[in-house]
């Protein structure tokens, strides 16, 4: 997963990613978006990889990626506090564009020490479906690859 845009603000002290950063796939709601919509058995061994780099921890990282999983199923998105970064969080989307159905995730993520992330999750995410169906329709004659 990378970066294609951000903002900074002077409130902020951490999450200066620029274009083009790369975040992890197993612990940022971005990652995970994208990784539940993958071909079932390309997603198991993604998830079996990243369960045997997180030794002791993998277990746990394995329940919370299929907690992320069923909030998507759920809900249509996800919400990870701290997945890349303490006081970061995201909350994120699968997305497929153009005529080859080329999948991509999408996501709004901000550091902030004081966050309600359920409030966040309730504000922001009609806004990215929203713009997730947009790109849909702007790309949907695209062809190639990304």
């Amino acid at each position: 997963m990378f970066y294609v845009d951000y903002r900074v603000s002077r409130k902020v002290a951490t999450l200066r990613l620029g274009v083009g950063s790369v975040l992890p796939m197993s612990t940022t709601s971005i990652g995970r978006a994208y990784l539940w919509r993958l071909p079932h058995e390309e997603q198991a061994l993604l998830i079996e990889e990243h369960k045997r780099r997180a030794e002791p921890q993998g277990d746990a990282l394995e329940d919370a990626i299929h907690a992320s999983f069923h909030e998507l199923e759920t809900t249509g998105t996800c919400a990870v506090m701290g997945g890349f970064q303490r006081g970061t969080w995201g909350v994120a989307l699968p997305v497929r564009i153009g005529r080859e159905g080329i999948l991509l995730g999408m996501s709004c993520a901000k550091a902030d020490v004081e966050l309600d992330l359920d409030f966040e999750r309730d504000r922001i995410a009609p806004a990215l479906k929203e713009t997730a169906a947009l790109l849909q329709v702007q790309l949907a004659d695209f062809e190639g690859a990304l």
